[in-house]
């Protein structure tokens, strides 16, 4: 997210849902940084998109290439997922960023 202002060591201010409730109503839009669980081991920091195809979570990284969309779901019925991703939360501050 360093194209966004968000390095690494960056202290976020994060909207979150309650843990003990349902997390539905926390729902990112188009264009907002969100705390997402991938694969039950990885935390990240990417943007939220929703298109035609799908929901994608997007590095914000030009300089290193490796960084590639992670797709969460798809419009195609027969899409049979990749990544298993849970949203913690939305960003919606820099606190600090060394």
């Amino acid at each position: 997210m360093i194209d966004d202002g968000i390095s690494e060591g960056a202290i976020l201010t994060v909207e979150t849902s309650d843990t003990t409730a349902s997390k539905s109503w926390l729902e990112p839009q188009t264009g907002d940084a969100v705390i997402a669980l991938v694969d039950r081991t990885d935390f990240t920091v990417k943007r939220f998109r929703r298109n035609n195809e799908g929901e994608f979570l997007e590095p914000r990284n030009r300089k290193n290439q490796n960084f590639q969309p992670i797709q969460i779901s798809s419009r195609d019925p027969g899409w049979t997922g990749g990544h298993e991703v849970e949203i913690f939360g939305i960003v919606r501050k820099i606190v600090l960023d060394p």
